[in-house]
């Protein structure tokens, strides 16, 4: 199951608001009323690549001889 406190929201300076997946960090939706995110953070599954790429950002790179 999806927790949805797990989307934070970024308010752009065009006045549209994102909802940002905590997971996989992919943009899950744009829309003009912040209240509409809910409907696409309740239908977001995330993407098996983006999650794989995701956990790669937070790993150590290999040392390089």
């Amino acid at each position: 199951m999806i927790d949805l406190k797990n989307f934070p929201h970024r308010h752009n300076a065009d006045g549209t608001h994102d909802s940002i997946c905590g997971r996989c960090f992919v943009t899950v939706a744009r829309v003009r009323i912040e209240a509409e995110l809910t409907q696409f953070e309740a239908c977001h599954a995330c993407d098996p690549v983006h999650l794989y790429r995701a956990s790669q950002s937070y790993s150590t790179p290999p040392s390089v001889s």
